[in-house]
């Protein structure tokens, strides 16, 4: 019974957070132009909500609906963490 009550509040918990999102997407790619396949990118502050880059560097992720507060965090092995505001933007180029 325990397992069914909490099973029930987790699933309501996932829809309400469903209601309060947008996508947003993207590339990634190095200085030269080059696309970077498999970069983390996450909700700072959020480590349940990311993504990684495909083989184009291309992203898509559902951000929660907080308006220019949020921040995404794109992380590669071999370089520095950079830290990018969403703001009003749907597409991202990093």
């Amino acid at each position: 019974m325990k397992r069914l009550i909490l099973l029930f509040f987790c699933s309501l918990s996932v829809g309400l957070q469903a209601f309060g999102q947008f996508s947003v997407s993207g590339k990634v790619v190095e200085a030269s132009g080059i696309e970077l396949p498999g970069v983390n990118v996450t909700v700072k502050g959020q480590t349940a909500i990311g993504t990684i880059t495909g083989a184009d560097g291309a992203f898509t992720l559902n951000v929660p609906n907080g308006g220019s507060n949020t921040v995404l965090l794109f992380s590669f092995v071999g370089y520095m963490t950079q830290e990018v505001r969403v703001g009003n933007q749907t597409f991202l180029n990093v």
